[in-house]
């Protein structure tokens, strides 16, 4: 643009033709209008074409998608066979369009390197798209599924959380790296059950295990069967947030997580939302969704996949 404004020609300049001018000012200098920019350069406003800031919407933050599902065997669920478990299953998951699922009571591994009968029969049935990730400890029941091409994922070692007098839980644990929220460690757990002091105290120890293994600054999110309803004070406390409040987005908020495999509708109390997701400062709940798989009469598709219900959180960058 020129240094000044000048009176008897169009020219721009040293503008660029096409290049982007933002007019701050106009300055009528006999008849001429010219236009001033924020670093007082000047161009002939004849010279120059208008266009319209741009209504196109800001991009959607993309988004992680993580399930958690208790899956036992058929010793626990007696009304179905495993195999027609297995393909309901595949229904729901293949429409919960997941980046990674979680699974608790998927029975201890065989070796390092075979999964239970269960799992290997579930990961079959979801074919290609899946890789079936095994904890590192033989009694460990608790799994990953990660869908291929969504996200990466390095496995932690597992960790054994028990508390004073308690029986001994796992927490598997492992980072979603490249994932469409960024890199995001997940641990995956069941707590005790019947046993809210000591639900208290393992919550706590599966927080700080987490924490640990996710490092300074690190996204993470404890999800499982937490066999405790209502708030977490030690999750609170290591300040995780609960999916299920925090959700931007969600109808299921009072929806129960479990109910016993022999019950034909969902169950009405609340003290039976016990299949939680907790997640880390530098993320955000988008949308929170419980899969109870009913019918039109609000009765229970049969066969049922699990005596608990597929709980779904979105989640993005904060």
């Amino acid at each position: 643009a020129r240094a000044e404004a000048h009176t008897t020609t169009a020219s721009r300049g040293a503008l660029p033709k096409g290049a982007k001018f933002t007019v701050v000012a106009v300055v009528n200098n006999g008849g001429n209008l010219w236009g001033i920019n924020k670093d007082g350069k000047h161009v002939f406003m004849g010279a120059l074409s208008k266009s319209k800031p741009s209504t196109k919407p800001p991009t959607t933050a993309k988004a992680l998608r993580i399930g958690t599902l208790n899956f036992p065997d058929k010793t626990k669920i007696t009304t179905a066979t495993e195999a027609a478990r297995i393909k309901r299953a595949k229904v729901q998951i293949d429409a919960a369009d997941l980046d990674a699922l979680v699974i608790q009571e998927g029975v201890g591994r065989v070796s390092a390197t075979k999964p239970s009968a269960l799992m290997a029969a579930l990961v079959e049935a979801l074919a290609d798209d899946w890789t079936l990730v095994l904890p590192t400890l033989d009694l460990n029941e608790n799994y990953v599924l990660r869908r291929k091409g969504s996200t990466n994922y390095v496995q932690h070692p597992d960790v054994v959380i028990r508390g004073t007098g308690l029986p001994g839980r796992h927490v598997t644990l492992g980072e979603l790296t490249q994932s469409p929220a960024g890199p995001v460690v997940l641990g995956n757990t069941q707590l005790v059950n019947d046993n809210r002091p000591g639900a208290e105290v393992q919550a706590g120890l599966a927080a700080a295990a987490l924490k640990e293994a996710a490092g300074d600054g690190a996204q993470y999110v404890l999800l499982g069967d937490l066999n405790t309803s209502g708030p977490l004070a030690a999750l609170t406390k290591a300040g995780l947030k609960n999916a299920r409040t925090a959700a931007a987005d969600s109808g299921d908020r009072d929806a129960v997580t479990y109910t016993n495999q022999t019950k034909t509708r969902p169950s009405t109390n609340e003290d039976w939302i016990i299949d939680g997701i907790w997640f880390s400062a530098g993320l955000k709940c988008n949308g929170y969704t419980v899969v109870q798989d009913l019918d039109s009469k609000g009765n229970f598709v049969q066969p049922r996949v699990s005596d608990h219900s597929l709980v779904i959180v979105s989640l993005s960058r904060a």
